[in-house]
């Protein structure tokens, strides 16, 4: 499973960070969130068709790549997803199934999170990729450090793997109790 993140904050309708063909930017100026290790909420904005090129142990195959907003378990507790200060919120997020048999349990573990699949169901069309966008799942964030070029240890975003279930129901109970707690009822 790839997870990358495209997490430069872009603010709507903001004329500052569009680039024509001729534009110079520094990368130096992009701004990145990491979240903390730990249960998140997602919703799924998009969904794209794409191709993995392969690898030394993956042959090349269609490759599904969605987009999602992630918050952070801590951040929920605090409010709506949209009302969340940068740092416990993630918008952009992408991550990408290489439709292979190697990540099959991971799709179904994806699906079943979206609740596009059955807790018990075994059998996974991948057409079901179409069904998923507006969808909330439950998964747990883990950072990944990774070396640069230039010899920093860097960090990125990525998904240690997909709640459901019962494992879902009880990050969501967390959250509820949470909100009950400091605001008196569910926001």
């Amino acid at each position: 499973m790839v997870a990358t993140s495209r997490t430069q904050q872009m603010s709507a309708g903001s004329n500052d960070d569009v680039l024509s063909w001729n534009s110079e930017a520094s990368i130096t100026d992009l701004e990145y969130t990491i979240l903390e290790d730990g249960p998140a909420i997602g919703k799924v904005v998009s969904f794209g068709k794409s191709r993995f090129q392969g690898s030394a142990k993956i042959s090349p195959c269609p490759m599904s790549v969605i987009t999602v907003d992630l918050a952070t378990l801590d951040g929920l507790k605090g409010g709506e997803f949209g009302e969340l200060p940068e740092g416990e919120k993630l918008t952009g997020f992408e991550i990408t199934f290489p439709l292979n048999k190697r990540f099959l349990s991971r799709i179904a573990a994806f699906f079943k999170s979206c609740g596009v699949l059955g807790v018990e169901e075994t059998d996974v069309s991948m057409s079901l990729w179409n069904d998923v966008v507006g969808h909330t799942f439950v998964c747990e964030t883990k950072q990944r450090e990774w070396e640069g070029k230039d010899g920093s240890i860097r960090k990125s975003n990525g998904i240690g793997r997909f709640l459901y279930g019962e494992d879902a129901d009880a990050v969501i109970k967390e959250l509820e109790e949470a909100r009950r707690h400091d605001h008196g009822s569910l926001i």
